[in-house]
């Protein structure tokens, strides 16, 4: 490429990237920012990956409803027993959140689809409000939010179509537990995302740990969100016990364990990737910072968390939606970077990992089952109009 070409290039560039900015700055200018931007990052996550309405009419989507039914129907039921071992749906004993909801109000497959997806438009819009209080900037935000938008943690209540699924509830409440500046609705949010999927238990810790090294002394584990997040997971754990006792639950976990783990470590690095997406750099680097600043018990207690997520998301076969349980990790990250860098390196920061986000298709791997490429609209449309013109055509 000769000088001049090169420096058109460049022009080309400077031009594209002011106008980006500017762009940006528009997006995220008044008092209902928020609101703009969070409508804007779902537009550009469901254009990237449109959701497969048309798989609800298949053989096994029908079947996964018929046998969420059963515990819409009796919240309370003893699921090991109901259903065969290994199975999904034999798990689902202790996940009454949406079972007791689907069975108060009346809801059937129709209201809890339209229900899942209300539930990621505020889970969106809570990592926006979240990102923005730990960051103070904008720009921030809106990557942040962009990125969760564009990888399953994001995507999933638009996305998860089989009966049974409850993350994006569990995902949106751990969220809330993070946005509210009230200790017992922390505690309570937490609670309530125990019980629509156990994974949740294991993803508090980091909660936990965002609010734990606030403030000094002893006092940081005995008061506060902290102590919220203790007593969340006690009460938790008291009244799995006593509802585990009272109706004489099995205490099966079935399909889950280091067998499970040996026999797909040959998609480890695909599955830790696709929990986050582009966030893992925030991650990483929120890591890294901890070390740097020589807050060694805070990072090892970070890491620790980490691997105790990660090594339990890779004992299950649906790895995807196990890792997703991460998302929380990004704002501890993201506090750790806020008291080592300034706003613009995380915000340039935040711009990498919400650009590869959106660039990198977003999959979901199911261990050695299968990776499934979430389609975007042009995609989806071809696939759509592709049974008739074929039709058509003969």
């Amino acid at each position: 490429m000769s000088p001049a070409e090169s420096r058109t290039v460049e022009r080309l560039y400077q031009r594209l990237r002011i106008r980006i900015s500017a762009g940006i700055d528009r997006l995220l200018s008044g008092p209902y920012w928020k609101l703009k931007a969070l409508f804007g990052v779902l537009a550009i996550s469901l254009f990237r990956a449109v959701p497969n309405y048309d798989a609800l009419g298949t053989f096994f989507f029908a079947a996964k409803w018929r046998d969420a039914q059963v515990k819409f129907d009796h919240p309370l039921i003893d699921t090991s027993r109901t259903f065969p071992a290994g199975s999904h749906e034999s798990n689902l004993t202790f996940r009454l959140t949406v079972p007791m909801l689907a069975h108060v109000f009346h809801l059937h497959q129709a209201g809890l689809l339209i229900f899942f997806a209300c539930v990621g438009i505020v889970l969106l819009y809570l990592v926006l409000k979240v990102a923005f209080t730990l960051s103070a900037s904008k720009r921030v935000a809106l990557f942040v939010c962009l990125s969760t938008a564009c990888t399953w943690p994001g995507e999933a209540a638009f996305h998860e179509l089989r009966g049974g699924y409850y993350d994006a509830l569990a995902l949106c409440l751990l969220l809330a537990a993070l946005a509210t500046s009230s200790s017992l609705l922390t505690g309570t949010f937490l609670f309530l995302a125990a019980w629509t999927d156990e994974r949740a238990l294991i993803a508090s810790s980091f909660v936990f740990l965002l609010y734990a090294y606030k403030d000094a002394g002893i006092r940081r584990f005995l008061a506060g969100k902290p102590a919220a997040v203790v007593v969340a997971i006690a009460a938790y754990l008291g009244t799995r016990a006593y509802l585990a006792s009272s109706h004489s639950y099995l205490h099966a976990a079935s399909g889950v364990g280091l067998s499970v783990l040996s026999q797909q470590t040959n998609v480890i690095p695909l599955a830790i990737w696709t929990g986050l997406g582009g966030s893992w750099i925030l991650v990483v680097l929120g890591l890294l910072a901890l070390f740097l600043k020589k807050r060694y018990l805070a990072a090892a207690t970070f890491s620790a968390a980490l691997v105790g997520m990660i090594v339990a998301s890779l004992a299950v076969a649906d790895v995807t939606r196990s890792m997703a349980y991460c998302l929380p990790a990004v704002f501890v990250a993201l506090a750790a970077l806020n008291s080592s860098e300034g706003v613009k390196q995380i915000e340039k920061l935040a711009a990498i990992s919400g650009v590869i986000s959106f660039l990198v298709p977003t999959y979901y791997l199911e261990g050695n089952a299968g990776l499934w490429w979430l389609y975007p609209l042009p995609i989806q449309i071809v696939r759509w109009l592709l049974p008739t013109a074929m039709l058509h055509w003969f």
